[in-house]
């Protein structure tokens, strides 16, 4: 309980930030790290989309707060752990109680954010596509280690067209 208030207080002093200028900067970053350097007419390209999107920060931390307080009131009346894992992958995996205006506007905005990387798709230089591609390598050995061997057979099969899985 303390650990969640004290939370919903850090949420509580962070609704007042600008969280347009935060969310500018850590987007650039975060593109950047996939693409490398960004070019002048790219980080404009991203900005104006960033400044089209809505702002829904203080609403997600209105409704992680009530959540939060849900949460404490829930524990207190002693749910058994089939009533925790249920609540919990409410609000984890379903959004629960989310306002559906707080719900539009962030698949609006991720809509928005898919077709600002299509558009910075076709804007990249061949050293930012090496780059991202190079960042996507490392992952794929990761995501080969977590498949089904079978799964994981068929697809180095395909990808280097031996006809044999190789292990």
């Amino acid at each position: 309980e303390k650990r969640l208030r004290a939370d919903a207080e850090k949420d509580r002093k962070r609704l007042d930030e600008d969280h347009r200028a935060r969310r500018m900067e850590k987007t650039l970053e975060e593109i950047e790290e996939w693409t490398g350097k960004l070019e002048e007419p790219q980080r404009a390209m991203i900005i104006v989309a960033l400044e089209e999107m809505h702002e829904t920060r203080p609403m997600f931390l209105e409704w992680r707060i009530d959540n939060s307080e849900r949460f404490i009131e829930f524990m207190r009346r002693r749910p058994k752990p089939v009533e925790i894992e249920k609540m919990l992958a409410g609000y984890w995996l379903g959004r629960a109680n989310m306002p559906e205006e707080l719900y539009a506007k962030l698949q609006d905005n991720a809509n928005r954010y898919r077709e600002m990387l299509i558009a910075l798709d076709g804007n990249a230089t061949e050293a930012q596509r090496r780059h991202a591609l190079e960042k996507l390598s490392s992952f794929a050995d990761i995501v080969l280690d977590i498949m089904p061997r079978e799964t994981r057979a068929a697809i180095i099969e395909d990808r280097e067209g031996t006809g044999k899985a190789r292990e």
